[in-house]
């Protein structure tokens, strides 16, 4: 059976081209050899994904996001529990989070050890609003 190219893969390395092509001098070799990377790339991926990419990344957003322990690093907030099954069964499929629209991919278990667990916010008390006379 003919196994199809993992385009989260893809995408996540194109993000890192991307990124770190955003530092660099236009005229260097290194930008250079960076684009090219990136263009080969783009070559391979579908132009559906190339277009959403795309669009999220010119309005400044993030256009693919892990997902740790349940929630889409993107906008930080919970999938629903069927989507996270999805994920965490491992099949290549590329995956939209329902709440921000970035791509969604599962975190491996060794990386989210090293990250440090999110801080608990107080929750502020509101006053009651007082009437103008």
């Amino acid at each position: 059976m003919h196994k199809s190219p993992n385009h989260n893969a893809q995408l996540r390395e194109l993000l890192d081209l991307d990124n770190s092509r955003r530092g660099m001098k236009p005229k260097s070799s290194t930008f250079a050899a960076t684009s090219q990377k990136i263009d080969a790339l783009r070559g391979k991926l579908p132009t559906a994904l190339l277009s959403h990419y795309d669009a999220r990344r010119s309005r400044g957003k993030v256009p693919i996001a892990p997902v740790i322990k349940g929630v889409c690093r993107a906008c930080h907030l919970s999938l629903p529990k069927g989507r996270v099954a999805d994920l965490s069964r491992g099949d290549d499929a590329v995956q939209v989070c329902e709440n921000c629209g970035a791509f969604i991919y599962m975190e491996s278990e060794e990386t989210t050890s090293l990250e440090p667990p999110m801080a608990a916010t107080p929750k502020s008390k509101k006053r009651p609003l007082s009437k103008a006379k």
